[in-house]
């Protein structure tokens, strides 16, 4: 599975990245929290083993989708929790649409944000699981691998 939980934060806000980080109670020794800026982004993930990115907003909404959608563009497999100043529907319906996983706002208990965070690693643990079981099983020969369906025999 997941031997360390890294986090990506991406925040041009250096007050929010503080909040977070305190907030944020990690499970283990070995996790932690890496803060980056907006304009390291692409390169930070593209050369990462990140699974999860904490996306604080940009100063307005198109930029926000903007970010989300580059960040899918790099890695497909990254999931994104938006963390929000304060909750604005059609935003959270846009990034949603772009690719988001779930999301935050900034005055939110310590609980809510590790309950998210936790919830997150499940769902890539998941994902861990069920692809090593489709590999499985088209090496043992139970899928076809043309039509992606089970063989007449099984």
């Amino acid at each position: 599975m997941i031997d360390c939980n890294n986090i990506l934060l991406i925040t041009d806000n250096e007050d929010t990245a503080k909040l977070v980080t305190e907030k944020l109670v990690l499970l283990r020794e070995n996790d932690k929290i890496s803060v980056i800026n907006t304009d390291n982004m692409k390169k930070v993930i593209s050369n990462s083993l990140y699974k999860i990115v904490i996306l604080h907003e940009a100063e307005n909404a198109e930029m926000t989708l903007k970010y989300i959608s580059q960040i899918k563009a790099v890695k497909d497999d990254l999931e994104i929790i938006l963390l929000l100043n304060y909750t604005n529907p059609q935003l959270i319906i846009d990034a949603y649409d772009n690719g988001i996983y779930d999301y935050m706002t900034c005055d939110a208990d310590d609980f809510e944000m590790l309950i998210k965070a936790i919830n997150c690693y499940r769902l890539q643990v998941s994902k861990e699981i069920q692809n090593r079981n489709e590999k499985f099983l088209y090496q043992l020969g139970v899928l076809d691998s043309k039509t992606n369906l089970y063989k007449e025999k099984f």
